[in-house]
């Protein structure tokens, strides 16, 4: 692991850092607050009169679609499949057939029983390996470093990472914040 070329740190170099971060945080937090506020204020306006023309939208484009259906001989004749005018297009189109689980039944349930009438391949199996009762095993012994090997498995050694917290209501209260 490559460290940091520098001169050994004080406790009231440390501390001193620690304050420094907490401080450019606590900025942060604040900036960010008002940040969002400032844009909820920006829509704010806009909201009500945003969810009106959507209503109206929806609205619009039902009716549009009862009268495409009622219109459908006319607006596509034969086998055509949309009709195009100047300012857009309509059309339909056959969606693929869905599979869904019946109401009561899981989808575990269902491959179960997939399963059990011998459609093994319609039923999705997947290996999953299961990382901290296997390392708890080689730890305990159970499971061999032969064994681990064959599996093509490796024990990978824990690092240490490093971390910081920085105690923000005692950076709040110095007279320096």
């Amino acid at each position: 692991m490559n460290k940091a070329k520098t001169p050994p740190m004080s406790r009231e170099d440390l501390n001193r850092s620690l304050f420094y971060i907490g401080q450019i945080e606590l900025e942060i937090t604040t900036l960010q607050a008002e940040m969002d506020a400032a844009v909820d204020a920006a829509r704010r306006p806009f909201a009500a009169k945003l969810e009106r023309r959507r209503e109206s939208l929806k609205g619009l484009a039902r009716e549009l679609r009862l009268f495409c259906e009622d219109s459908r001989e006319h607006l596509t004749p034969g086998k055509a499949k949309f009709c195009g005018v100047t300012f857009g297009k309509i059309g339909w189109r056959k969606q693929l057939d869905k599979l869904a689980v019946r109401k009561g039944v899981t989808a575990e349930q269902a491959c179960a029983r997939l399963l059990d009438v011998g459609h093994d391949e319609l039923v999705r199996t997947e290996f999953h390996l299961e990382k901290k009762p296997t390392l708890a095993a080689i730890q305990a012994g159970r499971l061999s470093e032969a064994a681990c090997e064959r599996a093509g498995l490796y024990v990978k050694p824990g690092r240490e990472d490093w971390w910081y917290e920085v105690d923000h209501e005692t950076v709040q209260q110095h007279p320096d914040a």
